[in-house]
């Protein structure tokens, strides 16, 4: 299997988990969301309705059974909160880095601190999405995983 395919075989539980990563993501620097509509908050349960959307279209898509829903269910009730609970630690680590960077003098260590625990938060999280993926793909047969890359190869183009 070639390098482009197995990254794009990655792209198959995107489809479903990136559902709720997306409203976690503050993509600007100084806070805006990088063009999504999500504001405020995000509930575990407004987080979990955007995925079970996800994998409705998922299984819909490649004519997936309802064992196959529940099995992806059972994936997304673990890693939906998981990552979740990633976001106040990412808070918290936003405001380290503001504080630091209002302050008169930059603290150089103090910045490779939160830089140190940035990339762990980013490991943690990836992870998480890794184990998902890894789970979502043994799920669905060989030629619904080969539906998937076709289909986001298809968008890259």
């Amino acid at each position: 299997m070639s390098v482009l395919r197995s990254m794009l075989l990655f792209s198959l539980p995107a489809f479903v988990l990136g559902a709720f990563a997306i409203p976690m993501a503050d993509a600007g620097p100084w806070g805006e969301r990088g063009g999504h509509s999500h504001h405020g908050e995000v509930s575990v349960e407004d987080a979990r309705d955007h995925a079970d959307f996800m994998a409705d279209r998922l299984i819909k898509k490649l004519d997936g059974t309802d064992a196959q829903r529940v099995a992806i269910d059972a994936v997304l009730d673990e890693a939906v909160p998981a990552m979740l609970d990633l976001k106040d630690d990412k808070s918290a680590l936003k405001e380290r880095a503001e504080q630091s960077m209002s302050e008169g003098e930059l603290d150089r260590a103090e910045l490779e601190s939160i830089r140190e625990d940035a990339v762990s938060l980013f490991d943690d999280a990836s992870g998480i999405m890794l184990d998902a993926f890894v789970r979502v793909g043994e799920v669905l047969t060989p030629e619904q995983r080969a539906q998937v890359v076709e289909h986001f190869g298809n968008r890259r183009r």
